[in-house]
């Protein structure tokens, strides 16, 4: 009966209670049926002394359900198998999702032979089904590797599930994550294609390039979600329509600049005559209107040119009466009160023979439209790359949070369970301490594990779920964290904390959250600076419509001024730091339309102040 047939349908069984009956059942002639044993240990044994292959179906029968769901939960991957009939008493109802979850599609008692036929007879019917999917995917396989663009399956964990590659080059390998097979310059711009793909639903393109070698290759890349967990990405190398569209957008640009030059205008600058000669358009530009400029050529720069620029023009100025070089320059000028223009200046002298400057001769040609619109840009490019590196911070925080949890859940398990042991010894010379210990262990692992969790849902623009609560109660929750920190630096700590309620409407965990890295950043730098006692003061205070958290300390100081470019994710002063805390704290509190600023001190510690709007109806 365990012989296999070619082409035929395996359906292997595993049985933990080996007593259990088959002999009731009819198997088809073309599925084979392989008993197997599964010990208590969880090792498994061919009846057959056959080596396992990777089945279609497994027929699993136990007399403990709930270990036979965990066992085919823990094998599903590696064995491979698309279904499974549990053979056991009917699960309760609680369960079934889990079950079906783990590759469960059927199941009844030992003595329900007839459910069990039914479901064998299902499976070899689906073989056909199988086939014929088989073969739509290997003609699937065939058409793309075809296609002029490389083809590949990106799970969220960043992980190559699927590759085709174009002809001629060679395959990704499958299973290996980005940061192994890509180019490091690439992989940044690939993980905020993908974040924005899956945030939006959509298909995003993006023209990405990175260095081989002596040269810079560029690729087309498209990202589509297929679900919330697998991307197809297409990628093809454009670097020779790249180059051809350069050359061509070069070829514009000449000829807009060969366009704006019919729109400039001209001016001439005699030095025999001491006389400045303007054209119409050039006087329009420098607002003089047509009875020109009757003075010298440093008192119209002296006039017209905003004070911001002024000294760079006198310097250019005095360059022109000592070199023959044209001089291209930006220049901000003032035609009119209250109107400032933005003109492209061009400039050159001529000399005679013993060096002595002629003439001066230029054009200039009024750019504010152009320059405003550059600045634009250039302030929507900073945006887009601030959006960018947080949705990078997104998606590398969840993966973050993935190998965290498991551990910190562990952690949590065993502190519990330690604790637990030592209260069943009853054991006198058990200190009490140690207890508390282990409980506070276990705590703090189960709020940094939801703190992670809740983060990263924040980080990826997912809903938070806030609540009424008390500010108070989250300083009291979190500062018994940095007690030994600040024992072991003799920091005196200040608290000014109001005796009435602070009732805010946000995600509690997420507070504690923001104090903690702002504590954590008063710790470091009062623990660079040791010139004078340190000293830590945490308040809070009602202004207006807003309580405000205040974490003042005497620590190395940080200038007010530059305090929110170090809240821009991965900024930081200091070596060994990613960067994210304040981007953090900043988006949490605006997350509830808060805020977060640093007050002057003075070059003596740094001043940090959160404001959290007060919960509607508190009228403190």
């Amino acid at each position: 009966m365990h012989s296999s047939l070619p082409g035929s349908l395996r359906l292997t069984a595993f049985a933990a209670d080996p007593s259990v009956p088959f002999d009731s059942i009819a198997v088809p002639a073309e599925v084979v049926l392989v008993g197997a044993v599964v010990a208590p240990s969880g090792t498994v044994t061919d009846s057959f002394g056959n080596a396992l292959e990777r089945p279609s179906e497994i027929l699993l029968a136990a007399s403990d359900a709930a270990a036979a769901t965990r066992w085919l939960a823990d094998h599903r991957e590696q064995s491979g198998f698309v279904e499974a009939y549990v053979v056991c008493p009917e699960p309760p109802t609680v369960d079934r999702a889990a079950w079906l979850e783990a590759g469960v599609t059927g199941w009844g008692a030992p003595d329900e032979s007839r459910s069990l036929q039914a479901w064998i007879i299902g499976a070899s019917r689906r073989r056909d089904e199988r086939t014929t999917a088989t073969r739509r995917a290997e003609l699937l396989d065939r058409v793309l590797r075809k296609l002029p663009d490389r083809i590949h399956l990106i799970t969220s964990e960043g992980q190559f599930v699927g590759d085709w590659p174009p002809p001629g080059s060679d395959p990704l390998p499958v299973g290996r994550g980005m940061t192994e097979v890509m180019p490091s310059d690439l992989i940044e711009a690939s993980l905020a294609l993908g974040t924005r793909a899956w945030e939006t639903g959509s298909e995003q393109q993006e023209l990405m390039r990175y260095s081989q070698g002596t040269t810079t290759r560029h690729l087309d890349v498209r990202a589509v979600p297929l679900d919330d967990r697998v991307l197809l990405v297409s990628s093809r190398d454009v670097t020779a329509q790249h180059a051809d569209r350069q050359k061509l957008e070069h070829h514009r640009r000449l000829l807009g600049l060969l366009q704006e030059m019919t729109e400039s205008g001209h001016w001439e600058w005699s030095e025999a005559e001491r006389r400045l000669w303007l054209s119409p358009r050039a006087a329009a530009i420098f607002g003089l209107g047509d009875g020109g400029w009757e003075g010298a050529f440093a008192e119209l720069v002296e006039s017209r040119v905003a004070p911001a620029d002024i000294m760079r023009v006198r310097r250019g100025v005095e360059a022109l009466r000592s070199t023959d070089r044209i001089r291209v320059d930006q220049v901000r000028i003032v035609p009119r009160p209250g109107e400032e223009r933005v003109i492209w200046s061009l400039a050159r002298s001529e000399f005679d023979a013993d060096g002595m400057i002629v003439r001066a001769y230029g054009a200039v040609h009024d750019v504010t439209t152009t320059a405003r619109i550059r600045e634009e840009l250039a302030a929507r490019e900073r945006e887009l790359a601030e959006i960018a590196k947080v949705s990078v911070l997104g998606l590398l925080g969840s993966q973050i949070a993935h190998e965290l949890n498991q551990p910190l859940y562990s952690i949590s398990n065993y502190a519990e369970a330690a604790r637990l042991r030592l209260l069943e010894r009853e054991d006198a010379e058990t200190p009490s301490e140690i207890i508390d210990w282990l409980e506070r262990i276990g705590e703090q692992a189960r709020v940094t594990g939801e703190s992670i969790r809740r983060m990263t849902r924040l980080l990826q623009r997912k809903g938070s779920s806030p609540v009424v609560h008390d500010l108070r109660d989250a300083i009291a929750e979190t500062m018994p964290m940095f007690a030994e920190r600040f024992e072991e630096l003799g920091i005196a700590v200040e608290r000014r904390i109001p005796n009435e309620p602070c009732l805010v409407r946000s995600d509690r965990l997420m507070m504690r959250q923001v104090i903690a890295i702002l504590v954590t950043n008063a710790i470091e730098a009062i623990a660079a600076r040791t010139d004078r006692p340190p000293s830590l003061c945490l308040s809070l205070v009602g202004e207006g419509r807003n309580w405000v958290l205040g974490v003042r300390d005497n620590g190395v100081g940080l200038p007010h001024d530059r305090f929110m470019g170090l809240c821009r994710p991965f900024v930081t002063d200091k070596p060994d730091a990613m960067g994210v805390g304040l981007s953090i704290a900043k988006a949490i509190l605006e997350s509830v339309h808060g805020r977060i600023w640093a007050e002057p001190c003075g070059g003596e510690g740094a001043d940090v102040r959160c404001a959290v709007p007060k919960h509607q109806g508190n009228d403190s």
